[in-house]
């Protein structure tokens, strides 16, 4: 996989985060569901 792939799957990943804390209002849940620490989903 390519750097542009590894980045475009990193965003999506990171959005789709983005999403489910807006739903339920919590980004620390949101980061402890999809198993992403919270200090890497800040980077």
């Amino acid at each position: 996989m390519n750097r542009e792939a590894r980045e475009a799957l990193a965003f999506h990943r990171k959005f789709a985060i983005l999403e489910y804390a807006k739903c339920i209002g919590n980004v620390k849940e949101a980061c402890r569901d999809f198993s992403v620490a919270g200090s890497s989903f800040y980077r």
